[in-house]
């Protein structure tokens, strides 16, 4: 076996001082690291051993730029860097073209029985 290929992550401003990553690691990783800071090039752990698809980062501050990373993890070590996203706490991140937002939208339709 050998360390992971690097995950993907896609970011989201909930408000009220929270961001949430989006997650997708490769199959053979057991976790996650998660890097922030408030210039590029995250290099400072945040939080490590995550396992689930989304990390809700809730110690943000509103108008402050955050740039995060991650690191996927398994038993033989840790996977180069993920791809790098930004966001303004305080401030809606618009999600990229193509990307699923997980929102779920219902159209009703009542057809009146006689």
């Amino acid at each position: 076996m050998a360390a992971p290929a690097a995950p993907t992550i896609s970011i989201r401003n909930l408000g009220d001082n929270v961001i949430e990553l989006r997650v997708s690691l490769p199959s053979d990783a057991v976790s996650y690291k998660v890097y922030r800071n408030t210039h590029a090039l995250a290099t400072t752990q945040l939080v490590a051993g995550v396992t689930g698809r989304f990390y809700k980062d809730g110690s943000v501050v509103d108008n402050t730029m955050y740039w995060y990373r991650v690191k996927a993890t398994n038993g033989d070590g840790d996977s180069a860097f993920s791809n790098e996203v930004n966001a303004n706490a305080g401030q809606p991140v618009e999600a990229p073209t193509g990307t699923d937002t997980g929102a779920l939208r219902i159209n009703r339709t009542f057809i009146a029985q006689r």
